[in-house]
Parts: C-alpha cells; sequence; structure tokens
C-alpha cells in the first residue's frame, strides 16, 4: 500500500483531480476476512467454520462484490457533495468485476 500511497503524493495538486483508491472489504487497509485469528487465507472447512462463527451467515454476505459496489456509490456520493461534475473510474484486474458490478447496480 505504501506504493500506492507515495505515488498519489508524486501527482501535481494542481492538475484538478483527487485519487480515491478504495479498499473491497476484506482487503487492503478495511477490514480483514481471514480464516483465524493469525491472518490465514486457506480456505477449507475450518475456514468456513471460523468465518461463520465470527461473522455469522448475515455479516459474511456483506464482504460480496455487490456490498463493495455500494461501497463504491457512497464514497462517489459523498466526493460529488464538495466536487459536482464527471466522476472518472479506473479499474484493473478484479477492480474490472467490481466496476462491471456497479455499473450494474448503478447504470
Amino acid at each position: 500500500w505504501n506504493l500506492f500511497y507515495n505515488a498519489l503524493g508524486s501527482i501535481p495538486s494542481n492538475l484538478g483531480m483527487t485519487i480515491i483508491l478504495p479498499d473491497h472489504r476484506g482487503t487492503g487497509l478495511s477490514t480483514a476476512l481471514t480464516c483465524d485469528d493469525n491472518g490465514s487465507q486457506t480456505v477449507d472447512s475450518a475456514c468456513i467454520t471460523y468465518l461463520l462463527s465470527k461473522w455469522g451467515r448475515e455479516g459474511i454476505n456483506q464482504f460480496s462484490i455487490t456490498s463493495a459496489a455500494h461501497d463504491l456509490s457512497v464514497q462517489i456520493q459523498s466526493y460529488k457533495i464538495d466536487k459536482p461534475g464527471r466522476i472518472t473510474i479506473f479499474a484493473v484486474s478484479y477492480g474490472t468485476l467490481w466496476l462491471d458490478r456497479f455499473l450494474q447496480i448503478y447504470p
């Protein structure tokens, strides 16, 4: 994450743009979705049991791509309150799926 935040610092502020780097729920600097208290990412039956006991079925559903698309909408709407106008969204890798889901919900 330091790479991204350091790169943002090198963009001149007079370009008139704001760059927002959202984390998908469960990744990056947001609440971690791991398979145990030690940060394991090994998905097996023990992981499923752990996640269900920690979050419950309803809580696990909050880590979906649909929930992440709603998060992105909230971020955009919050930003537009102070800076109305055009928004450009750039996505790569998994972000393209995230953006696709966003555009399905918010065409």
